[in-house]
């Protein structure tokens, strides 16, 4: 996703493929179920509900692949933990992938001090602002 800058793979497609761009209504994916596929056996096979589930809520915040998207390998969580950027910049740029906005005065006022909590870790705070941010309404209905 352009939100965790980590990809995911898909049968017969190339492996950056993006998840707009698939092919067959029938390859295996908990997310796109989850997420408003048509379901193939409808009335109407196109018919798609943009109103948010219950089922959609609980995949965000319990998802084993989503956590890996956060926190393995080169996503964009690993990258901002490791760079030399400051708190706020970071917060910024979290913001700016999942809202496409600045954070609020307030929204900074929460976030940024969490880098300076005792026993911080920064790969743990981005984690977890990140989880926050993907399991918002704001998220969810932008997306």
């Amino acid at each position: 996703s352009d939100f965790t800058a980590r990809s995911d793979t898909f049968q017969g497609l190339a492996p950056s493929s993006r998840t707009v761009t698939t092919w067959n209504n029938k390859l295996p994916s908990t997310f796109l179920d989850t997420f408003g596929r048509p379901d193939s056996s409808a009335d109407c096979p196109c018919e798609r509900d943009p109103n948010p589930t219950m089922t959609q809520t609980l995949h965000l915040m319990n998802s084993a692949q989503l956590e890996a998207k956060l926190t393995k390998n080169d996503g964009r969580m690993i990258q901002l933990a490791k760079s030399e950027r400051e708190p706020k910049e970071i917060v910024e740029e979290l913001y700016l992938a999942a809202y496409s906005r600045f954070p609020t005065p307030e929204e900074l006022n929460v976030a940024v001090p969490r880098f300076s909590a005792p026993d911080a870790k920064p790969l743990d705070v981005i984690s977890d602002l990140a989880w926050a941010l993907m399991n918002s309404a704001e998220f969810v209905l932008n997306h």
